[in-house]
């Protein structure tokens, strides 16, 4: 299953529009606390992206194609992402420029798609923006950002935002092959995405888990994750990463109604679909774990989540184990049996 693909951007110009909003506030903050000293140092601009804003402007102005002034708007927002460390908070108001304009680049290129081919277009758009979220400065950011300094934090974060919303609105319908799984360029990156989680989802243990303010990257990347393992043959990338111990260790500790629960029993769920997914899942005991959190939970999982938790359990089982337990598929042909009855019944409404 995937998530309901709710970066679109249209969704995403007006979620930057909130990011632009909180980093303003986040370094406010961050500034007031500071000597007059300190805060000369840092409010003085490096003017350091004043360069990259004509660039893209020049670009915007440009007689290319949408498709060369993507691909060049690429290479300029690789420049934004290096140039971050040497920035100031007297340069956000260019940092945005160059991040809006860049959305424009995207959104023109993507035009073409009534002319060509869409699963194309959008394919190249998730493996350029992959490429830039591997770059080594976001996986520093994602991978101990305590110890990333102000301005710059808050600005990886808006970043790393909006990178991932660009993913996740264009995996979906992108061209993805047998091939593509092969390459282990990615490696890295997914096992940085990984400890991530283990240390802000399972170490912190937010009762809720609703993604607050504070750990909304965290939030996008399990979005990331349940989107790209809905693509299956995209499944090996989170092998061999920490992954699956990861999210089968959180899973136990979670309030199983929360929005981080379903995210990451989607993600499992989407993982036990693909073979050599089940025996990861089986590496790290999945079967039983997901067994004693179906038997100890059974008034807090939902029908949606339970329904995922059986079908990943008889994923995970042996044929053998899959006949002796008729209990359990009686139960699940009555689950999407009556999951296709209500879907009949909000169709005949609509």
């Amino acid at each position: 299953m995937s998530e309901a693909e709710k970066c679109e951007f249209a969704t995403s110009h007006d979620k930057n529009g909130n990011d632009d909003m909180e980093v303003v506030t986040a370094v406010k903050k961050f500034v007031d606390k500071l000597s007059s000293d300190e805060k000369k140092l840092i409010t003085t601009s490096s003017k350091v992206l004043q360069n990259l804003v004509c660039k893209f402007q020049q670009l915007q102005a440009s007689k290319v194609n949408f498709q060369d002034r993507y691909r060049q708007g690429v290479r300029l927002f690789s420049e934004l992402i290096d140039s971050i460390e040497m920035t100031t908070t007297d340069d956000e108001n260019d940092f945005t420029i160059c991040r809006h304009l860049f959305l424009t680049t995207i959104a023109q290129f993507r035009s073409d798609i009534i002319t060509k081919d869409e699963g194309l277009i959008r394919r190249e758009i998730f493996f350029a923006s992959l490429d830039l979220l591997s770059k080594r400065e976001i996986s520093l950011y994602l991978n101990d950002e305590q110890h990333v300094r102000m301005p710059q934090s808050e600005l990886y974060k808006i970043l790393t935002s909006q990178l991932l919303a660009i993913v996740n609105s264009n995996i979906l319908h992108a061209c993805f092959t047998s091939d593509d799984v092969a390459t282990r360029k990615y490696t890295n990156t997914f096992c940085i995405i990984s400890k991530r989680i283990e240390r802000n989802v399972c170490h912190n243990n937010q009762a809720e888990q609703e993604a607050s303010d504070s750990d909304l990257t965290t939030s996008d990347l399990l979005s990331f994750l349940w989107n790209l393992s809905d693509r299956t043959v995209l499944v090996p990338w989170l092998l061999n990463t920490g992954l699956a111990n990861i999210i089968l260790a959180c899973l136990k500790t979670l309030k199983l109604s929360s929005k981080t629960a379903e995210s990451i029993i989607n993600i499992i769920q989407n993982i036990s679909r693909h073979d050599e997914g089940v025996d990861e899942l089986n590496k790290f005991d999945g079967l039983r774990i997901l067994k004693d959190i179906e038997r100890d939970n059974t008034e807090e999982l939902d029908d949606s989540n339970n329904l995922l938790i059986s079908m990943t359990i008889v994923n995970l089982s042996t044929v053998e184990q899959i006949r002796s337990d008729n209990k359990r598929k009686n139960r699940i042909i009555n689950q999407l049996l009556q999951v296709t009855i209500d879907a009949a019944k909000v169709s005949l409404k609509n």
